[in-house]
């Protein structure tokens, strides 16, 4: 996605904790992210289509599944052909408890 107020462009989940630790203090809709392109991932259980975001991808398989993003990840082999490390991105806007959206 890209910052509306920077342009800067990033993952989708880093781009959560990018407006909040950049420009929380700025008045304007800096919530808003335009997607430079969006991409979609199905679900190795199920089948489902979700947005390609560590977000999206662990509310899904918790819900539906009750497997973490991580047991899903290893279980299935899920991300072994994709060229960005979600995983990694999954753990630290975890850790840094910025996670939200929908799937």
């Amino acid at each position: 996605r890209r910052c509306r107020v920077c342009n800067e462009i990033m993952l989708a989940d880093a781009l959560k904790a990018h407006i909040y630790q950049n420009h929380r203090g700025i008045k304007e809709n800096t919530s808003s992210m335009d997607y430079v392109r969006l991409t979609y991932h199905k679900c190795k259980v199920c089948g489902k289509d979700l947005k390609f975001t560590a977000n999206s991808i662990t509310k899904h398989t918790k819900r539906s599944h009750n497997v973490n993003f991580k047991e899903y990840s290893q279980q299935y082999s899920a991300f072994d052909n994709v060229p960005c490390n979600l995983t990694a991105v999954a753990t630290t806007t975890h850790n840094n408890s910025v996670m939200g959206g929908g799937d």
